[in-house]
């Protein structure tokens, strides 16, 4: 008789462990399936500013009309130049934290980043002088997407593109009379 409740106490245990094993590997799914969501979010919410209207209007002006020379900056630029490295910190810092996928990142914004850095260091090392941590993140990530450009593309510096130039419609071509 006392074998029978050995055999059924040993039986209880087992059934207790696998539902143990079970509900830990559950919940480590779980925990997975939140921190890849969390990497989506994070990823289209900088997929949504870098892709607002106002960011690239900004970025036109940093690659069209920025001087080259630190310290030589209207207002205007300056605003422009800072709300850019702001936002390119932002995404560093968001990569620097794994708060979203940093090889999802630089796949997808190496050119960006890379060129953003090279047009924008001089001015950021210039203001840097006043303030140790500006951009710190976005130059992290930047030193890591020019290293994977250099690596995958054998770029030594991101390629620019000539000046982008618009021109007015006629009321004609526009559609629109």
């Amino acid at each position: 008789m006392t074998n029978i409740w050995e055999i059924i106490g040993a039986i209880s245990a087992a059934i207790q462990t696998l539902a143990i094993i079970v509900a830990l590997i559950y919940t480590a799914i779980q925990v997975r399936s939140a921190s890849s969501d969390r990497h989506l979010s994070f990823f289209f919410e900088i997929h949504r500013l870098i892709t607002d209207r106002k960011a690239i209007l900004s970025r036109f002006m940093i690659f069209n009309e920025l001087p080259s020379e630190p310290g030589k900056l209207t207002r205007e630029q300056f605003l422009t130049a800072r709300e850019t490295w702001d936002l390119m910190d932002y995404v560093g810092t968001v990569a620097h934290y794994n708060l979203a996928s940093k090889k999802m990142i630089v796949e997808q914004y190496s050119l960006l980043v890379a060129r953003l850095w090279v047009k924008l260091e001089p001015h950021i090392l210039y203001y840097r002088k006043d303030r140790d941590e500006l951009a710190i993140y976005f130059e992290k990530l930047a030193k890591i997407c020019l290293d994977y450009r250099r690596k995958k593309f054998k770029e030594t510096t991101p390629p620019f593109y000539p000046k982008t130039e618009f021109v007015e419609p006629t009321p004609s071509e526009s559609g629109f009379e």
